[in-house]
């Protein structure tokens, strides 16, 4: 039986802070085949590793930068000390979180700025870095950023996070699936990420397999979801405790045989 991909949402938040080298570093140890790190762009054009637009969520609020509206140099003069972790927050750019990937290792880009200029910077980086394309998978919410990436960037699998909602029990309609399938048509995404919490069944699943898609699966971090997951034969589960779901995935796999 193929078993699904681990990817670490944001590393390894309960043991690191999250979206940081030292996450990172933590989940490819414990055994994840991708890291999932959230990204912004600049004002100086540097693409850079965090989950919200500001900084304040990793700081308390006390220092509170526009990522956007911020320089690279502004971003890593930042001086606060996480006293949960003993360590100082940092916030890698692109170059930094890739130079911890081997060959046999990937990433999951989460694309959280809507602006397409975002794509154009990405592609001449990827070119300067020689990150094989085949290790990314590019991910986000904004239907624009993914339409315009298989145009720029054609090679690299892209993947539509929709939150689930048409596969709850009152989206579960002919016109709802239709609406949704023209939508993956028309950005041309290869795969679906998708929440535990859709409910999803072995029907579900093979409606979704009548498009053609890879479906990724997020919030699996326990031992039930993951064998379901895996019944299921999705493609990838994304989680924030990769080595538990690690040793979940290797005990199932050997009793499978």
């Amino acid at each position: 039986m193929k078993v699904p991909f681990i990817v670490a949402h944001r590393g390894a938040p309960y043991e690191k802070i999250e979206n940081t080298i030292e996450s990172f570093k933590v989940a490819l140890n414990d055994g994840a085949d991708f890291i999932e790190g959230d990204f912004w762009l600049t004002r100086d054009n540097k693409i850079v590793c965090h989950h919200d637009q500001y900084t304040g969520k990793n700081t308390k609020n006390k220092l509170r930068l526009n990522i956007v509206n911020s320089t690279l140099n502004e971003l890593n003069s930042l001086n606060y000390f996480d006293s949960t972790h003993s360590t100082n927050f940092f916030i890698p750019a692109l170059e930094d979180v890739v130079s911890l990937l081997n060959n046999s290792k990937g990433l999951f880009l989460e694309i959280k700025d809507n602006r397409v200029k975002f794509i154009d910077v990405l592609k001449q980086k990827l070119s300067e870095l020689n990150f094989p394309y085949n290790n990314l998978r590019i991910i986000s919410y904004h239907t624009n950023i993914l339409k315009y990436s298989k145009l720029i960037l054609p090679e690299i699998k892209t993947l539509w996070i929709i939150d689930s909602l048409y596969i709850r029990e009152n989206y579960k309609n002919k016109i709802t699936f239709n609406r949704f399938a023209q939508t993956i048509k028309l950005i041309n995404c290869d795969g679906i990420v998708l929440n535990v919490e859709s409910n999803l069944n072995e029907n579900a699943i093979n409606k979704l397999r009548t498009l053609n898609i890879e479906i990724c699966v997020y919030n699996i971090n326990d031992q039930f979801s993951t064998q379901k997951m895996i019944e299921l034969g999705v493609n990838y589960i994304t989680t924030d405790f990769p080595k538990l779901i690690k040793s979940i995935i290797t005990k199932y796999s050997l009793n499978s045989f």
